[in-house]
């Protein structure tokens, strides 16, 4: 597909700015479209944040961050990344530019998620999920 088309119900990679985007529905189905862009934290240094068009967007998604097993909350996957170089804050300012944007974080990946017992520990307590909640 040619970098930046869409059609109905197609995913499709931007190619120049790095991110993969998805159309879920229809104008039968689903009376507004969502595209959701997707912008990984791996991806530093050959794209940016700043690359990201947010006016073709309605929800944006930086993955990752990871799960704490001993605070039970989410923390920077790479800290250098996300914290020192300003990827969290350039993802949050997304929102100035589009103000409707639906800024997400995915919890998790591939890496964070290979220990099962880390969720599964977290889910089994009540007051470790209010703590994670908050």
């Amino acid at each position: 597909m040619k970098s930046g088309s869409v059609s109905k119900n197609d995913a499709f990679y931007t190619g120049d700015q790095g991110m993969v985007c998805g159309i879920a529905g229809d104008n039968q189905s689903c009376p507004r479209k969502r595209v959701a862009c997707y912008f990984p934290n791996w991806a530093y240094p050959r794209h940016s944040i700043e690359h990201l068009d947010v006016n073709i967007c309605t929800h944006v998604i930086y993955s990752f961050a990871i799960l704490s097993l001993s605070t039970h909350t989410m923390v920077p996957q790479d800290d250098w990344v996300d914290i020192q170089l300003g990827h969290y804050k350039q993802f949050v300012e997304l929102k100035k530019k589009n103000p409707k944007l639906k800024a997400i974080i995915a919890l998790g990946g591939w890496t964070d998620s290979q220990d099962k017992n880390k969720y599964k520990t977290l889910l089994s307590s009540a007051s470790r999920r209010a703590t994670f909640i908050q």
